[in-house]
């Protein structure tokens, strides 16, 4: 049975990972890989052999544990095989990001501190201000084949599942998918990634070029006679450039459709959108088939929007940049779609009784002079353009239309607005959080996607992009240096006059504790007198010549002093709560 790693429990306390390079940037991505098992100790060989027979494959594991998947993936599916010590100076410049390495191989119990350090290589800066050791730990992936494409691998399956609702996006976080995706991400999505944003950004800067180049073409004109002009030219060949262009992304298109089914279009719908504008647009200019004059303008400034809002699908998955609009849009019309319908209405409401009336104005106020008018000169209102005096110039009910400009412009403008900003500041925080985790699940959709897009000979021409096992290096961030910002100056020192009147009031209360310590003997207090004044047990006690009277004389010098002493401590204390209200 795997025991609990001492090297991974003690990895949990250390530097905060915000605090230092060589951890992640949130700690979501980290806190996962101090529960990870470890695999028991090397005992003649057999321990290697038991942790090729724990190693399962995804096919296996969705047969077996389809109902505690997820648990299992965390229990099991990353196994610590040990701990070592390496020079600092071989890890700057290669542990960043998401503060794991990893590396492909044949076997799940290899000599992971020699297949390291022949990883690592030489060092990776010539100067690095001063050099020490760190701790460093070694795990491997017990899922076998994790690497493979489509639902051999992990991913696609984990993607399905997201898709269709049955697990959230903090799956993601698991240490197994952390270390698939930043095995495929580093070894090759990253780089076809840039290929396809270098790619859309020539068929970007040839849809723009189109639309310039199109301006005063005559659609009367026929393909024959449109290349007989310059810029008829120059527009048939940026439209055929986009089209070349927009080629590979329709691929990617087709092929994800055939890998997750038509829902896929359901949660991608504007990609889909841009690139069936796209054609349309091509064969209608090039066919000259204007049948609607209005149709084409109308098409490309839809275009030019569905264009710009593409590029949110490189940039969701760089963190500098990392803000999806088209998500953040997209929560906020789930969360807030029947606030936004009852605006609408309320909208189509005033509207409605404004062009009542000022039904028989409409010649001086054509902004209501049809209903579809006055909801946009409503909407223009509620964007910060109320123009009350149409209210009451030329107005046959000025007085009605006065008192109903102002309950619009205060319900919507001031309450509802506002309100309508709150609730939207609260679904945006609400999709801004956890931004770590949903930056993996980015990556891993891009990394199907790419891989759903890629042909099937890609596996067998190069095997090593998937290995059928994953070994991951990472930092025991117990190990690292760091500067703790909240006490870097120390604590403060206390006042020199209050710590000295603390001082004289703590010693005149020990004083007085000491005297009210001290109790005169009953027998001392009360003499019994006899005949003469003086018993026999007290002339016993103290002696023939009055000692009582001299007892009675030390006790009330004594109670005098006491009083003293008691006013002393509380002129002290007086002082001292002076001092401390001054400093």
């Amino acid at each position: 049975m795997a025991l609990r790693a001492t090297a991974c429990a003690e990895a949990s306390e250390g530097p905060n990972p915000e605090e230092h390079p060589l951890l992640p940037a949130d700690p979501e991505q980290d806190i996962l890989w101090n529960d990870v098992e470890q695999a028991e100790p090397n005992q003649d060989g057999s321990a290697g052999e038991l942790l090729v027979k724990e190693c399962r494959s995804m096919a296996e594991l969705l047969r077996d544990k389809p109902h505690c998947l997820l648990q299992y993936l965390q229990d099991h599916g990353v196994k610590c095989l040990g701990a070592f010590e390496v020079e600092d100076r071989l890890l700057l410049g290669k542990v960043a990001g998401d503060a794991i390495l990893t590396m492909g191989g044949d076997r799940p119990d290899l000599d992971y501190e020699r297949a390291w350090r022949r990883k690592l290589g030489v060092c990776s800066s010539k100067y690095t201000g001063w050099r020490t050791a760190l701790r460093v730990l070694a795990y491997v992936v017990t899922i076998r084949g994790a690497t493979y494409p489509g639902n051999e691998g992990l991913l696609h399956p984990l993607l399905t599942r997201w898709q269709a609702g049955g697990c959230s996006f903090t799956a993601f976080a698991l240490p197994a998918v952390q270390a698939v995706i930043d095995w495929k991400w580093t070894r090759f999505c990253e780089k076809l990634l840039f290929w396809e944003l270098f790619i859309f950004l020539y068929w970007l800067a040839s849809y723009w070029l189109f639309i310039l180049a199109i301006q005063g073409e005559d659609p009367a004109l026929s393909l024959h006679q449109l290349l007989g002009t310059r810029w008829g030219q120059l527009a048939v060949a940026a439209d055929l450039a986009g089209l070349a262009a927009m080629a590979p992304f329709l691929v990617i298109e087709l092929r994800t459709v055939a890998a997750y089914g038509w829902s896929w279009l359901s949660w991608n719908l504007l990609s889909s959108l841009s690139i069936a504008l796209q054609i349309v647009i091509a064969v209608r200019h090039l066919t000259r088939t204007w049948v609607e004059p209005g149709f084409l303008p109308i098409a490309m400034a839809v275009q030019c929007v569905l264009l710009l809002l593409r590029v949110q699908y490189f940039s969701r998955v760089f963190r500098p940049t990392r803000f999806a609009s088209v998500d953040s849009i997209a929560e906020v019309l789930h969360d807030l779609k029947y606030y936004l319908l009852f605006l609408v209405l309320l909208i189509g409401g005033f509207a409605s009784a404004f062009f009542v009336l000022f039904r028989q104005d409409q010649a001086d106020h054509q902004e209501f002079s049809s209903l579809g008018r006055a909801f946009v000169t409503m909407v223009a209102w509620l964007a910060g353009d109320p123009n009350l005096t149409l209210a009451y110039n030329h107005s046959t009910h000025p007085v009605a239309a006065c008192l109903l400009a102002i309950a619009y412009v205060f319900i919507l403008g001031l309450v509802l607005l506002n309100l309508l900003v709150g609730l939207m500041t609260n679904t945006l925080n609400k999709v801004t959080e956890n931004e770590s985790l949903r930056l993996l699940l980015s990556k891993a959709q891009i990394i199907d996607e790419l891989e759903a897009t890629l042909p099937r000979c890609v596996q067998r021409f190069f095997p090593q992009l998937y290995p059928p096992y994953l070994h991951v290096f990472r930092v025991d961030p117990g190990s690292l240096d760091k500067v703790d910002l909240d006490t870097l100056w120390g604590p403060a020192p206390p006042a020199p006059a209050a710590s000295a009147a603390a001082a004289a009031a703590s010693q005149a209360a020990s004083q007085v504790g000491s005297l009210a310590a001290w109790q005169p003997q009953p027998g001392l207090q009360e003499l019994p007198r006899g005949e003469g004044g003086e018993g026999k047990q007290g002339r016993k006690g103290m002696g023939a010549d009055g000692g009582g009277g001299v007892v009675s004389e030390q006790l009330a010098r004594l109670e005098q002093e006491q009083h003293q002493l008691g006013e002393q401590v509380a002129e002290l204390k007086a002082i001292l709560l002076r001092q401390q209200r001054e400093l």
